[in-house]
């Protein structure tokens, strides 16, 4: 098939509603054409007629990924926003592997709001060169999960993120963050327009959720710290004005008992919760009571309970009060 034809075809379909399916066909599409034609003609226009479709639709297909390995040049990753970056070997990746990924400075090849790691492990360099690479310039979702930063990487990333512009989302769970990881993440303050947190599966414990709660986070929506090691002692005293917005909270797995509960709702920093996870957090009948007597100031419509110690007369005090309730 002729060039003309194609950039007939990819006129077209620029021209349709955009849809995850259309993204596809585009992608293979794009790939039709001569490489000279498609980084001097077919790239600037598909960049210029784009401005409709939603990041989440495109994401970068794997083979240009794999591509980009190879040590080829990739310039269909210009038109991509969402790059998903799974390790093929258990090499470390270093800074040489993301060099071509993301935007580096001066360079136009990228400008993805959303990126993920995948590998295990990134290494140091990893992060050096996600530190670099001038792309949290851009990106609205970091994702790096499974991948053990045990060697001081999140400091290296923490100034960097605080001052991310349009970060909303990051997801951090299993990481083996500790609670100096957590002092590093607030020191240098920023993360205004942080939405969610994902910190689920690490060994931040109570002493880097009090580092961790020490600041306000004033646009966070969703806080997920299932199975911490977090005591009662981690949300006491928790000011009212450090999640004022805060809608989602996951503490799944964390021994909390009847005198965490207590602290969180006492506190005003949980007055706007809408879904509450508290299974396997050492509750007993004490907690199903406070819960209940709380929820005439709270407006939780999502309570999860499951493998507690509470007695069926503990749970009739709460089942009345919440509209879904998960024993």
């Amino acid at each position: 098939m002729s060039d003309h034809t194609l950039f007939g075809e990819l006129r077209s379909l620029l021209q349709m509603k955009p849809t995850v399916s259309r993204w596809i066909d585009l992608c293979k599409l794009i790939d039709a054409f001569e490489p000279k034609v498609l980084e001097e003609r077919v790239m600037p226009y598909v960049n210029g007629s784009m401005s409709g479709w939603p990041d989440a639709y495109r994401v970068a297909p794997r083979r240009w990924i794999e591509l980009l390995r190879e040590g080829e040049d990739v310039p269909q990753l210009a038109c991509a926003r969402e790059i998903i970056w799974r390790g093929i070997t258990n090499a470390v990746v270093g800074e040489e592997d993301f060099a071509g990924l993301i935007d580096l400075p001066g360079s136009p090849t990228l400008e993805a709001s959303d990126i993920m790691v995948t590998v295990d492990p990134l290494g140091f360099d990893g992060v050096v060169a996600i530190e670099r690479s001038g792309c949290l310039e851009y990106i609205s979702r970091l994702s790096l999960p499974r991948n053990r930063l045990e060697r001081g990487e999140l400091r290296v990333l923490a100034s960097a993120l605080a001052v991310a512009p349009n970060l909303k989302t990051l997801e951090l769970a299993g990481c083996g963050l500790t609670p100096r990881d957590m002092a590093a993440l607030v020191s240098h303050g920023g993360f205004e327009q942080l939405e969610v947190l994902d910190l689920e599966d690490n060994s931040i414990d109570s002493l880097g959720l009090r580092h961790l709660f020490s600041r306000p986070w004033p646009s966070l929506k969703k806080l997920v710290l299932g199975n911490n090691r977090i005591s009662s002692s981690g949300l006491e005293g928790l000011e009212d004005d450090v999640l004022p917005g805060l809608e989602h909270l996951n503490l799944m797995g964390n021994p909390i008992g009847d005198d965490g509960v207590r602290w969180m709702c006492e506190t005003g920093s949980f007055s706007s919760l809408r879904y509450l996870d508290l299974t396997d957090c050492s509750l007993f009948d004490g907690a199903a009571r406070t819960l209940a007597r709380a929820c005439k100031t709270q407006h939780v419509e999502c309570l999860n309970l499951p493998l507690n110690v509470i007695s069926q007369d503990a749970y009739e005090l709460v089942i009345d009060q919440f509209p879904q309730i998960l024993r």
